[in-house]
């Protein structure tokens, strides 16, 4: 076998890799928003999640309760702007407007705080 046929294989290798990578890159994700819920106890979770479930827009994608975190996620996507009032509203009936705050961690940020705070 010749160097051509290796320089061959190796440009349609290089091709796949350059379009499985632009293929993820193009993938859309999930608007999600995080806030930090100061009080939150595992019967807010709960009545948040049922009343979610009833309006079928969006769902609790992660919860931690003793670190006050809850994660939400649209059902059929749609802008981050427009999750984060519904929420917003949504919260404000159960647990108020001055105990919430957005949260610019990222997952894995939000579940290490978790961990860390079960761990205590």
């Amino acid at each position: 076998m010749d160097n051509t046929f290796f320089a061959r294989v190796a440009a349609f290798v290089a091709l796949i890799l350059v379009m499985v990578t632009g293929l993820r890159a193009q993938t859309p994700t999930t608007p999600s928003i995080a806030y930090q819920v100061s009080g939150l106890n595992p019967d807010m979770r709960d009545q948040l999640a049922q009343a979610l479930h009833q309006q079928g827009i969006m769902r609790i994608a992660f919860a931690c309760v003793p670190a006050g975190i809850l994660v939400f996620e649209p059902l059929n996507g749609g802008l981050r702007a427009d999750l984060q009032q519904q929420v917003e509203d949504l919260m404000s009936q159960y647990v108020g407007r001055s105990s919430i705050a957005v949260s610019t961690l990222d997952r894995n940020q939000l579940e290490a705080q978790c961990a860390g705070v079960r761990n205590q």
